[in-house]
């Protein structure tokens, strides 16, 4: 019963994890292949600078992954404090 918080905390401090660690592999091209959707795969089209200066919306998978990770570090400090 004493441990029910501290393992939601963790389950929601790890789980950023696993999702840059995905998307760092598909960065890379060792994760998931191409006709399945994934973070790192849409920022590997990004990775072009010319690319990114004629349409700037290509970094919008950045920005999603970067607010879905910090939304689960504050859900876990919030849970945390409780």
């Amino acid at each position: 019963p004493n441990t029910y918080y501290y393992l939601i905390v963790s389950a929601t401090l790890s789980f950023p994890g696993f999702i840059l660690g995905e998307s760092a592999l598909s960065l890379l091209g060792l994760g998931v292949q191409e006709p399945v959707p994934s973070w790192g795969n849409m920022l590997s089209e990004a990775r072009n600078i010319p690319l990114i200066s004629a349409y700037p919306w290509i970094l919008t998978p950045g920005v999603a992954l970067f607010m879905v990770v910090f939304a689960f570090n504050l859900l876990g400090d919030q849970l945390l404090k409780r």
